[in-house]
């Protein structure tokens, strides 16, 4: 089972959050058309660390549109650009098991609020999230990978920054791969996210359904 090289270039060509439950007026959208080095690409992607091995990575995150605020026709851009770090600490139970450490801090960012007043935090924490991936088999050829992994966030962010759930939050993933050669992969998931429920306006927003895909790019395969 191949490892996936740490020098890679990602590009999440898209992943949609959709509310399984929204009551009130409005509606929200998780949108995240270009983040660059996505954690997809750590804790969620089909790389292993190796058995009774660590890895850590430090990674950077370039989001567009990532929360915007629909009311009839008037789109409110929450957050309308954002760059994170993650700092991901991987550790190899098995071969083909991983737990991993995820740890967001946010950069910048900028948006609109919906008073029109305040400001959107410039840095904070976001949700710590601890998950456990369990790789099937990556991709070989025409063969495509699969695995699965599970998570659950801790409410350590900032909620004026949008980055936190407000409470205790669990995520279940089914992950796939298809390696196109020289070092060029595609990445993509579908999951389901459960949480407490967080409150947007008049908008009280619920359990989501996750879809993601990417590709990414290993400048040297080698390394």
């Amino acid at each position: 089972m191949g490892e996936t090289p740490m020098n890679r270039i990602a590009l999440m060509l898209g992943s949609l959050l959709l509310p399984l439950s929204a009551q009130g007026q409005g509606q929200i959208t998780h949108v995240h058309p270009s983040p660059v080095g996505s954690a997809f690409v750590s804790i969620d992607d089909l790389s292993n660390a190796g058995s009774n091995t660590a890895k850590l990575r430090i990674q950077t995150n370039l989001e567009k549109e990532p929360l915007v605020f629909m009311d009839g026709d008037e789109a409110t851009q929450i957050v309308a650009d954002r760059a994170l770090l993650d700092a991901v600490l991987t550790f190899g139970i098995l071969d083909n098991v991983d737990m991993g450490l995820r740890v967001p801090v946010l950069l910048s960012q900028g948006g609109q609020s919906l008073d029109g007043e305040s400001a959107l935090p410039s840095s904070s924490l976001g949700d710590v999230m601890v998950g456990l991936k369990y790789v099937v088999e990556r991709s070989t050829g025409s063969t495509p990978g699969l695995g699965f992994m599970v998570g659950v966030s801790a409410p350590t962010g900032s909620q004026d920054a949008f980055l936190s759930e407000g409470s205790i939050s669990g995520r279940f993933k089914v992950l796939g791969n298809m390696d196109l050669g020289g070092g060029l992969e595609t990445t993509f998931g579908v999951g389901y996210l459960t949480r407490g429920g967080f409150t947007i306006a008049e908008l009280e927003v619920g359990d989501e359904i996750l879809a993601e895909g990417g590709v990414a790019w290993a400048l040297n395969p080698e390394w």
